[in-house]
């Protein structure tokens, strides 16, 4: 009896750590974060992708280096998306919004840039903050 409810209880470990995590969407063209105005609907089992703003490229760190960038990012975990978008522009890779594991009706959003990833949670009021940035 005991070992039929140890292999249950290990079992349902596995199925909840399992149930947060995903797999990186393959897409064929590039994608980038929905405006301020155009913040994605907040709906359970969806996955948003946005098309790409051409006219706007990430601006580099005085340096150029990439790390003293993810630096000043990490700096501004808990601040809204839009200054993210203010000191880097807006991402030039893949932007992908999933239902969130830390929010509970909202979004964990992933924001791609050259050299590092910008991760973001929407809140169920719409909101996006900064969560993490972390370099390629």
């Amino acid at each position: 009896m005991k070992k039929t409810i140890s292999i249950l209880l290990c079992a349902l470990l596995v199925l909840s750590l399992a149930g947060c995590g995903g797999t990186k969407a393959e897409s064929s063209e590039p994608t980038a974060a929905p405006a301020a105005a155009e913040t994605p609907a907040v709906t359970e089992a969806s996955a948003v992708t946005v098309a790409p703003d051409a006219s706007v490229t990430p601006a580099e760190s005085d340096t150029g280096d990439v790390s003293a960038l993810v630096e000043q990012i990490l700096a501004m975990v808990g601040q809204p998306v839009e200054d993210l978008y203010d000191l880097v522009g807006r991402p030039t890779g893949n932007v992908d919004y999933t239902s969130s594991c830390l929010v509970t009706g909202g979004k964990d959003g992933q924001l791609e840039y050259d050299g590092f990833t910008v991760y973001t949670i929407v809140q169920p009021d719409g909101t996006e903050t900064i969560y993490d940035c972390l370099p390629d």
